[in-house]
């Protein structure tokens, strides 16, 4: 058995660096299988209301919808408690044709009233709704019909003419796709620095964090994280149903692999500038696979959207 002095004289790995390296891969393998993943991550459609014109500075707002789902018993408590005013609770049975109020699974379905008279619905909002204000002594007001066409949708609500448009002071009003690609630029600059600092800390492991070899590994990763991350955004396009999108992104990781191995394998170097293919390779596979791992909880966000959007 070789000891550490030899293994160090031949550009390996001693004992300390070969326990450092399992264990380093093992916590990570654990972090990445104990992020927590839910449904709800990643971009959300939204309907933001700014009232003009209200007729009290004290009112409630709510969006009424045929698509509404029902209020439970409890929620109403808890509504009546929040805003410590039972009139309000008038809003909760009102019905006018054949539209109530739009409850959604998370968010607020009524707002009391704010100084700045701008209000935002989100998580679940309706395709097509009437914004209903309702003042402190029960007057009840209702906007004409408005639809949801874009992602992050803005409107302006003038009370006393009833009318609903399109509000371009809003910022953020964005459509789907563009709300999607736009998630996917600021998750690109998140995961390439964080696949740098997680391979870098493999790079290290390996034995290879050197000042020759550190540009050559920034180089590769930029290009993979931007060969993987057009594939997102090409992925809104392409004609598959989104619940198979781990498909193509498992081919998009296999060669993005084999890219870097190629790459890295005859670039990378040890102590006076000795260059080991197979060292090389496995850094290569291993840094990937890890990558790949932690990208998972990206893959079942990309996944979702793709058949939500």
């Amino acid at each position: 058995m070789r000891t550490d002095a030899e293994a160090l004289k031949n550009g390996g790995l001693s004992s300390l660096q070969r326990v450092m390296a399992v264990g380093m891969t093992v916590m990570l393998l654990i972090l990445c299988f104990s992020l927590p993943v839910m449904a709800d991550m990643g971009p959300k459609p939204s309907i933001s209301i700014r009232v003009e014109n209200a007729p009290s500075p004290e009112y409630y707002l709510a969006l009424f919808s045929e698509e509404s789902g029902h209020l439970s018993d409890q929620e109403k408590e808890r509504l009546l408690s929040e805003f410590g005013d039972e009139a309000c609770a008038e809003l909760f049975d009102l019905e006018f044709d054949g539209k109530r109020l739009y409850v959604s699974a998370v968010g607020h379905p009524v707002y009391k009233s704010n100084e700045e008279g701008k209000y935002r619905f989100t998580y679940s909002v309706p395709k097509t709704f009437t914004v209903v204000l309702m003042t402190k002594d029960g007057t009840i007001y209702k906007s004409e019909s408005g639809t949801r066409s874009v992602f992050a949708n803005a409107f302006v609500y003038d009370v006393t003419n009833g009318t609903l448009q399109q509000d371009a002071s809003i910022p953020g009003v964005l459509s789907a796709r563009t709300a999607f690609i736009a998630f996917c630029v600021y998750q690109a600059f998140i995961y390439f620095f964080a696949t740098l600092l997680i391979e870098g800390i493999i790079l290290l492991c390996f034995g290879l964090f050197r000042t020759k070899n550190i540009g050559w590994f920034a180089l590769i990763n930029l290009i993979t994280q931007i060969l993987l991350n057009v594939f997102n955004i090409a992925f809104i396009f392409m004609p598959i149903p989104g619940r198979y999108y781990y498909l193509p992104w498992f081919l998009v990781e296999v060669i993005i692999t084999l890219i870097e191995v190629h790459f890295l394998k005859t670039r990378l170097v040890y102590k006076n500038d000795e260059v080991r293919k197979k060292r090389n390779t496995a850094f290569a596979i291993t840094a990937n696979v890890v990558s790949a791992l932690i990208d998972i909880p990206v893959v079942i966000i990309f996944t979702l959207a793709g058949i939500y959007l």
